[in-house]
């Protein structure tokens, strides 16, 4: 499987993404062979580049501290029987918009929907 995560990555870095960088040249009227040159040879400095990185990081860890025979594992924690408090925002008052219906701040003046002036009293039917 690390050989073919290698090789795959080695196709995609080096010749497939530059294949689509020169095309997208070749479309703003470039040279599509000077671009997919170009990016081949930055496609290969950077698949070594991440290479060496990832065989460096690798490296640097250190291996897990084995337990000695008859030690107990470690306890496991189950997960939290509680669900999380909701916080219910608090509840303003509001009226209807004698235009759209719609609820609005008992505050307001002008409807946020229609603009509707609601300082004014409302005719009753």
């Amino acid at each position: 499987m690390d050989q073919f995560l290698f090789f795959l990555s080695l196709l995609l870095i080096i010749f497939v993404v530059p294949y689509f960088v020169a095309k997208a040249a070749r479309n703003k009227g470039r040279s599509f062979g000077a671009w997919y040159a170009i990016t081949v040879a930055l496609g290969v400095l950077l698949w070594f580049v991440g290479w060496l990185i990832a065989g460096i990081i690798v490296a640097s860890m250190k291996p897990e501290q084995s337990r000695p025979a008859g030690s107990p594992s470690p306890p496991v924690l189950p997960p939290p029987t509680t669900s999380p408090v909701a916080i219910a925002a608090p509840v303003r008052p509001t009226k209807r918009c004698p235009a759209c219906a719609e609820d609005v701040l008992a505050e307001a003046r002008k409807c946020k929907h229609w603009g509707e002036d609601l300082s004014a009293p409302s005719a009753g039917p």
